[in-house]
């Protein structure tokens, strides 16, 4: 009798520790995935001196890395992600106008070159609910001195002339 009531308390006790791991914190909604489309605008950017990538990635509200993705100019990239509330954030990585080149041991001597990263510009932030089988769009538009915004849907920004 000592034996089962060991192991029924044993059973409970496990059965209380795995209900504390509570409900999954990640913003996924039930049905099919959304769509994500970013659209990049550097009609305001001026003269550029660096090389730079545009990079925009989805961020749950747990933290975790959802989608991540180059962006560029021409047609909006997208993205298909889980339906669900999320934190769109894009910006620009600026790239060095050097290659700093080493010979890798590893692959016999041969030469490894890489354009190192200087400071990513501002990074530009939108709080985001993408709806299941749904899509929603934004626009990155890039500044000068890696100033930036982003607007929701897709937009096209004419430069204000300057006299």
């Amino acid at each position: 009798m000592r034996t089962l009531g060991l192991a029924l308390g044993l059973t409970l006790a496990s059965a209380v520790v795995a209900g504390c791991d509570g409900p999954d914190p990640s913003p996924v909604a039930a049905g099919p995935p959304g769509i994500v489309r970013v659209a990049v605008d550097r009609s305001g950017l001026g003269e550029v001196f660096f090389s730079s990538v545009d990079h925009a990635r989805l961020v749950a509200r747990d933290g975790t890395i959802v989608a991540d993705r180059d962006i560029s100019e021409g047609p909006p990239a997208e993205m298909e992600v889980p339906a669900g509330a999320y934190a769109l954030r894009v910006f620009t990585v600026y790239l060095s106008d050097t290659l700093d080149c080493d010979v890798d041991p590893v692959t016999g001597g041969a030469t490894n070159c890489v354009q190192p990263t200087l400071q990513p510009g501002q990074v530009c932030e939108l709080a985001v609910s993408v709806p299941p089988g749904g899509s929603i769009e934004a626009t990155f538009i890039v500044f000068a001195q890696g100033r930036c915004r982003l607007a929701p849907g897709i937009e096209h920004v004419v430069p204000v002339a300057t006299s």
